[in-house]
């Protein structure tokens, strides 16, 4: 018996910081191993840029997803961390930060003008765009992060060696678009490790360290 997770890249990280599960591989999204977290606005708003949003950032509503998403919440809170605006949702300089829970809502908040703001996964956001859920036209992008690896696919600690390789050699070789539109559109897939995931890695660490630390009841 062996087991094969797909998780989000904290998850993940959570999951190999706890119990040493090792990430294997990763899809490809049009030919590439990366995704973004984007920090949107909705397009009748003034702000060009995320300097032009922050010059204003007592009368901002920013959304993120999930507290643990990592596009949707730990990627734009390290940012707006190293802005200086962004500690905690208890200590922040906006108006008000909410979570919704997911990029879905998020979007849906965004263009219904309900927040100024919110975090993304640029992956979702183009999804959400190609399914009709939301219209691109609504929408401007005022801050693309840099390229963060795609989820991972990820074996508990201690899996034999030989059955990774073969776990691997099967992934790496489906080529057959129908079964690939199984993997939500994925182009292909290449091999991942650890490494891949410590910018990640670092920005939990500077906003939710207590995710990779939890404290000892």
């Amino acid at each position: 018996m062996w087991i094969l997770l797909f998780l989000g890249p904290t998850t993940y990280l959570i999951a190999h910081e706890q119990s040493g599960a090792e990430a294997i591989l990763t899809p490809l999204i049009n030919g590439e191993p990366y995704y973004y977290s984007y920090i949107v606005t909705h397009a009748d708003n003034p702000w060009e840029t995320l300097d032009d949003l922050l010059a204003e950032v007592g009368d901002i509503d920013f959304a993120f997803a999930s507290i643990s998403s990592t596009s949707g919440s730990i990627i734009p809170s390290y940012e707006l961390l190293q802005r200086g605006v962004f500690q905690s949702e208890d200590d922040h300089e906006f108006n008000s930060v909410v979570y919704t829970g997911s990029h879905d809502v998020t979007a849906q908040q965004v263009q219904n003008k309900l927040v100024d703001a919110g975090g993304i996964d640029s992956a979702i956001f183009h999804s959400l765009v190609a399914r009709g859920d939301i219209d691109e036209s609504q929408f401007r992008v005022l801050w693309q992060s840099e390229q963060l690896y795609q989820y991972p696919w990820v074996v508990p600690a201690g899996t034999d060696r030989q059955l990774i390789e073969d776990i691997q050699e099967v992934f790496l070789n489906i080529t057959d678009d129908r079964i690939l539109s199984v993997f939500g559109g994925a182009s292909g897939f290449v091999i991942t490790d650890p490494e891949n995931y410590e910018n990640v890695r670092n920005a939990i660490y500077a906003v939710r360290p207590e995710m990779l630390n939890p404290k000892e009841d």
